[in-house]
């Protein structure tokens, strides 16, 4: 996967409630098309090392995204590309007692990875090395 362009995609898990009890369902109800979400890498996740939630801008946990692209998504997140993501729209009605579900576009984010920002350090400290033998030596 390349880390540029646009992804839709559903967040999954959506019907489980949150470790503090609260519903991840009337967590949606309040959730609306074009409402910011965080993605969040959980590396130490028991049951699949390349979770990936979805949360509100308040941190609150919507769900998931799915194992396969979390699969593809995670290793480029860990080398420190970003993703934002935002809600297309929440479907289902929760008024006729259906369950709610969210559909998403997940995006891409241009900058320097940290990942790179780590390399340019390294390299920063070792020309400062050099630099410092340097002159120690020409004294």
């Amino acid at each position: 996967m390349d880390p540029t362009g646009t992804i839709k995609t559903k967040i999954v898990g959506v019907t489980f409630s949150n470790p503090g009890g609260k519903s991840r369902q009337k967590l949606l109800k309040r959730c609306k098309k074009g409402d910011a979400l965080l993605l969040i890498r959980e590396p130490k996740n028991r049951y699949d090392r390349n979770a990936i939630k979805v949360c509100t801008q308040s941190h609150k946990q919507l769900g998931y995204i799915s194992r396969e692209l979390a699969e593809d998504m995670a290793p480029l997140m860990d080398e420190g590309n970003r993703a934002s993501a935002q809600i297309l729209n929440v479907t289902g009605e929760s008024t006729l007692g259906c369950n709610l579900g969210c559909n998403i576009e997940i995006t891409w984010q241009e900058g320097i990875a940290f990942g790179d920002i780590w390399y340019l350090v390294k390299v920063g400290a070792v020309l400062f090395v050099i630099v410092w033998l340097f002159f120690k030596i020409c004294k």
